[in-house]
């Protein structure tokens, strides 16, 4: 499992995962399904998400054969 935060977010957003490599991903999608961006997950655990519009995004985290999905509220 996976927990983003905070959420509404604005500027940056934070994962806490059980990955322990930097293998996993984060991809967060319009909830239209059109992908917006796709990145690795750093060690500081953070996506920088201040480019986005307000509104409603899905954010995925893919860690080997594992998929999760997660709604993401961006609100500046």
């Amino acid at each position: 499992a996976f927990k983003l935060y905070p959420n509404p977010a604005a500027n940056l957003l934070f994962v806490e995962s059980n990955a322990s490599d930097n293998n996993a991903e984060i991809e967060i999608t319009g909830v239209d399904g059109r992908l917006i961006t796709r990145t690795k997950l750093n060690e500081g655990r953070q996506v920088d998400v201040s480019n986005l519009s307000n509104g409603i995004y899905l954010v995925k985290l893919v860690h080997k054969e594992n998929t999760q999905i997660q709604k993401l509220i961006i609100r500046h």
